[in-house]
């Protein structure tokens, strides 16, 4: 019986783990394609790319 919800949990893990790369990946691409159309210069898209995505992840 432990060794089942062990698993479960472990499921649970993995599948939340999906979920926040998959988010990631969307907030990536998002500030990629804005700095594509040239809302960003290039210097400055690494410390917004990570603003974006802490901000993103924060608000859920």
């Amino acid at each position: 019986m432990a060794k089942e919800q062990m698993l479960t949990v472990h499921e649970q893990m993995m599948l939340d783990q999906k979920r926040r790369n998959a988010k990631i990946e969307e907030v990536v691409k998002q500030v990629l394609d804005k700095d594509l159309q040239g809302y960003y210069d290039w210097m400055g898209i690494n410390s917004l790319l990570l603003i974006q995505i802490l901000r993103k992840l924060d608000n859920g």
